[in-house]
């Protein structure tokens, strides 16, 4: 019995480092606007916000969306042209070193009345680099013309450079979605993640088409956790260790 106890704690060793690095349920923090300070202080280094591409980085608040029973969400709005709208989460990922990693967050109430013609919502995370504390960190939106292609463009004042981790994950429905991203090396001071999940109308549309909505909750950012024919070969070798040890002791 003894041996199964200890080989199931080398297994459990390797699960339990599978801890959220990160958890965003929206109950604090509200940012109803298009900036955000980065590293300033605890309190605004994870916040999030309401962003609309054609109001060049404008203020809406409530407008945009809204927070409610720590849910947020990207309410309905009629759009005419190339239009676009998203929210942003930023998060200082102090702890992340190099190598894969998991993100995860619920869709709920989500609305799409022209999916037939594209309308869609794309997910992205961005890695900017040698960010300031003192700045004032403005992020924008933007749609290449004709394309569903986003990308999440920061400001000189913002940050030094931008990687894109993750290039526009379709979201079709409601549900947990999942993915991951992967790092080339362990962030450093001035790091930070940049999510957005952006809700797109084409250029064809007139200008009473309503875009996606959704309710975005439970965004999880952790360590990758191994793939089961991993999990097994832990268990095999702390059993078999185990099982030498025996041989040798008789």
């Amino acid at each position: 019995m003894k041996k199964w106890i200890i080989a199931l704690t080398v297994v459990a060793g390797v699960i339990s480092a599978q801890a959220a690095l990160y958890t965003e349920t929206f109950d604090s923090n509200v940012k109803n606007g298009s900036s955000f300070s980065l590293g300033t202080d605890p309190s605004s280094a994870n916040s999030f916000g309401f962003y609309d591409v054609d109001t060049k980085l404008g203020t809406y608040g409530s407008v945009l969306g809204s927070v409610t029973n720590g849910t947020l969400k990207m309410k309905e709005f009629t759009a005419g042209g190339n239009r676009t709208r998203a929210t942003g989460v930023a998060i200082d990922p102090t702890g992340l070193t190099a190598g894969t990693w998991d993100i995860s967050y619920g869709i709920s109430d989500y609305s799409n009345a022209n999916a037939v013609d594209g309308d869609q919502i794309l997910f992205n995370v961005w890695l900017f680099s040698g960010v300031s504390g003192s700045s004032n960190n403005f992020v924008d939106v933007d749609m290449f013309e004709n394309s569903f292609i986003n990308g999440s463009i920061i400001t000189a004042n913002g940050a030094a450079s931008a990687v894109q981790l993750i290039t526009g994950d379709v979201i079709n429905g409601n549900g947990t979605y999942n993915t991951t991203f992967t790092l080339a090396s362990d962030v450093v001071a001035g790091d930070y993640l940049y999510l957005d999940w952006i809700s797109n109308s084409t250029s064809q549309e007139t200008v009473d088409t309503t875009i996606p909505s959704y309710a975005l909750d439970n965004v999880i950012v952790a360590a990758a956790i191994p793939e089961p024919a991993t999990l097994g070969l832990v268990a095999a070798t702390g059993v078999g260790i185990l099982f030498i040890r025996r041989r040798m002791m008789l």
